[in-house]
């Protein structure tokens, strides 16, 4: 333990861009200072400042009115894990594709499926119609992924096998005080 506070302050000193030693001995907070956030929220309009996620929330209040921004019971609201991948106070919602949810529903957008003003998930582009269907179809096993790609190889190698030769060759034929003529002949 003594070798890991020495090696701790060794690295505030020395090794500033150690990054993953960095992560490894410090918290979230010491990395980040708070006003980082405003900094990069300075880059946007006023406009798009309000689509943008809070910090996240450490107290009971900003924990429900993160909640109640995202239109979820604060006993539903779980945000994102802030040392693994920082998405402010924006929720870990479940991925429910596109062919999960209910066609006879009256969507507000019956193109994706979604109400106006309905929380989305971080990964939502991937699970739009012409994409991947999420938890609906099984993903086919390795054995038979394997066993359906030789099988289109050997189909296509047979295939060319048994094509018939039809190339034209380059024949040289050379004719005695003309030089050299190509010809094409077909075998």
């Amino acid at each position: 333990m003594a070798a890991i506070r020495n090696c701790r302050n060794l690295s505030k000193i020395l090794s500033v861009k150690n990054k993953s030693f960095i992560n490894f001995t410090r918290t979230y907070e010491e990395l980040v200072p708070e006003n980082t956030h405003e900094f990069f929220r300075n880059d946007f309009l006023p406009s798009q400042i309000k689509y943008l996620p809070n910090l996240y929330p450490k107290t009971k209040e900003e924990w429900n009115a993160a909640a109640a921004r995202y239109g979820l019971h604060p006993d539903e609201y779980k945000p994102f894990d802030p040392v693994r991948n920082y998405n402010g106070d924006y929720p870990d919602l479940p991925l429910i594709s596109y062919e999960a949810k209910d066609p006879y529903y009256p969507w507000d957008h019956p193109a994706t499926r979604t109400n106006h003003g309905e929380a989305l998930p971080m990964d939502f582009h991937e699970l739009l119609g012409d994409r991947q269907e999420y938890g609906i179809r099984q993903p086919i096993e390795h054995g038979k992924a394997t066993l359906i790609g030789w099988s289109v190889f050997g189909v296509f190698l047979i295939l060319c096998y048994l094509m018939p030769d039809t190339n034209q060759f380059l024949m040289a034929k050379q004719y005695p005080g003309q030089g050299v003529h190509y010809t094409f002949e077909l075998k």
